[in-house]
């Protein structure tokens, strides 16, 4: 199943969605599990068998984190499923679906199609009610796009509840529907999804400086090289940044760090 497809699985209203080519970004898969090696026993051995995994992250007032993962590889179902009946940590749940269940780790696991693996850490149950709804978010066609053909793409919905407002007023100024990011060769690119043209217009003349400070407060990134090498396109209702200097490994402390909080 593509990843433009498997994003329609994970929960609505969430933080942020992140998607991920696993045999290009391992460092990153080995920092979210907290493991290093093989991601530690079962989970390793799925790890190893898997093409892409979708993430969506909650990020609350009260900074506990609630994640919701699908991916997609090549699984051996009926293998997958022994080895979870002969760990006893792992219970069979068959109330409302099939799936199962590690009161130790937190964490919940079903298998939605062949294939396809669904965990999560809060209710997995909104992954099941997302599927039998069979519905299709309202993504930019660029953005599905991209989730198909690029390793490492994050977006954020209303972005500046959690993370705009708390830099410059970001949302409080500029109504920002959606933000996503396309990561590649030591740089990336973003896009701002404005409600409309002309505030598309506005925006353009601060985001340089939205960016900037985004990166300071994350403590990534080269500053000189943005003002120098990051270029700003307006398309439409979208404000597009280009070459922005932030690295792989700045990625991962960002990323890690949140999601780590999630499976610790």
């Amino acid at each position: 199943m593509p990843a433009s497809s498997l994003i329609d699985i994970l929960p609505e209203e969430q933080t942020v969605y992140l998607k991920m080519d696993v045999r290009s970004n391992l460092d990153l898969m080995g920092q979210i599990f907290n493991q290093k090696g093989d991601f530690g026993g079962m989970i390793g051995e799925a790890m190893a068998r898997t093409d892409a995994v979708l993430v969506a992250l909650t990020i609350p007032e009260d900074e506990s984190r609630e994640f919701s993962v699908v991916a997609s590889g090549s699984y051996p179902k009926g293998i997958i499923e022994s080895r979870l009946k002969k760990d006893k940590t792992w219970k069979k749940e068959k109330k409302g679906f099939i799936h199962w269940k590690n009161e130790e780790m937190g964490l919940q696991m079903f298998f939605p199609e062949k294939n396809v693996i669904a965990l999560s850490n809060g209710n997995i149950g909104r992954i099941a009610d997302r599927i039998s709804a069979g519905e299709r978010y309202s993504l930019p066609r660029e953005l599905r796009h991209e989730l198909d053909i690029s390793d490492l793409v994050f977006f954020m919905p209303d972005p500046g509840k959690e993370i705009m407002s708390s830099v410059g007023g970001g949302s409080r100024i500029y109504p920002i529907r959606m933000i996503w990011v396309t990561m590649y060769n030591q740089s990336m690119d973003v896009v701002f999804l404005m409600d409309d043209e002309e505030n598309a217009g506005k925006f353009s003349k601060v985001a340089r400086l939205l960016i900037a400070a985004l990166m300071m407060r994350e403590e990534v990134g080269d500053i000189k090289e943005l003002r120098k090498n990051m270029k700003v396109f307006v398309d439409g209702k979208n404000v597009r940044l280009e070459d922005i200097p932030v690295s792989t490994e700045d990625l991962q402390k960002i990323f890690a760090g949140s999601l780590a909080g999630a499976v610790e």
